[in-house]
């Protein structure tokens, strides 16, 4: 899965908030929860921001929380910062291994 430039610049944005906030998580959301396809999906665009955020801006991975097979629009991603206290996983085994990457 190719990120677009848009995408791109979208997170070199939020990697300088992230290094200038050193302490700060950052929970990203996958949105397609309507079939297993849909869900895998949601998967392996969590799991693609992650890993981008972390071979190519260096960030490190257990900075993020994981979180995939959100309702919303399906096909779409958002992040927000983690809430006070707020825990959860920085890399999840893919739920449908089976369809990972189709």
């Amino acid at each position: 899965m190719k990120l677009s430039s848009e995408a791109k610049a979208a997170l070199s944005i939020l990697a300088n908030d992230m290094r200038a906030n050193p302490t700060c998580r950052v929970v990203i959301i996958g949105n397609g929860n309507e079939n297993k396809l849909e869900e895998q999906r949601s998967w392996d665009r969590v799991n693609n921001i992650i890993n981008y955020m972390r071979d190519n801006q260096g960030i490190d991975g257990e900075r993020f929380i994981f979180r995939f097979g959100e309702s919303g629009e399906p096909g779409t991603v958002s992040y927000r910062p983690a809430a006070e206290g707020e825990s959860g996983e920085a890399t999840v085994a893919p739920k449908h291994p089976e369809l990972t990457g189709k």
